[in-house]
């Protein structure tokens, strides 16, 4: 990322003030706004709002002893790496929560403990500055390329366990012919 870029992020995670934050104190606004985030479709153009939803999930955490909403948010997400490892490092740089097994088996955020066993429920303020797709070993250069021919061959791969007519069956014939010509034209491309 370019460095204009990288400072616009900072500088807009930073313009975040009080009177435009969300209410971390308020459980059901943050529920709601989880909710409202799910539904979207286009949730790769929403990363500052994901991240102020994160910065009130974290005060939340803090201020009630439970990480109920960052687990919510975290399961809201799509996994890619600028959403939920940028989330999960945020919140592993900035609060003192840990992403582990609860008694019950159940994957979520839970309080890390100090040397004599009490929940620490603490998050570094500096944190609400630093947008979590800038934080540390969240790179784009390092994910995989979205690849055309993959996405359709993996689909592929779904239906045809799915397959229960003749007609599906030829469709998907047909299917496997269209992405063998791709993986031809792209390899001599």
């Amino acid at each position: 990322m370019t460095s204009t870029r990288k400072q616009a992020a900072i500088a807009a995670a930073a313009a975040v003030t009080p009177e435009t934050a969300l209410d971390w104190q308020n459980g059901e606004a943050i529920d709601k706004a989880i909710r409202s985030f799910q539904t979207r479709w286009d949730k790769a153009n929403f990363k500052q709002e994901i991240h102020e939803l994160l910065v009130a999930c974290a005060r939340h955490a803090v201020h009630n002893k439970g990480a109920d909403k960052l687990t919510n948010l975290w399961n809201a997400l799509d996994n890619s790496i600028n959403k939920r490892n940028g989330v999960g490092k945020w919140i592993a740089a900035f609060t003192s929560y840990e992403l582990r097994k609860d008694k019950a088996g159940t994957v979520k955020f839970l309080a890390k403990t100090d040397a004599k066993g009490n929940k620490m429920h603490t998050l570094d303020e500096e944190g609400a500055n630093v947008p979590f797709w800038m934080v540390d070993g969240v790179d784009k250069a390092n994910s995989k390329p979205f690849s055309l021919v993959e996405a359709l061959t993996g689909l592929i791969k779904k239906a045809d366990k799915k397959a229960e007519t003749d007609f599906d069956k030829s469709l998907l014939d047909t299917l496997h012919s269209v992405v063998d010509g791709l993986k031809a034209t792209t390899k001599t491309a």
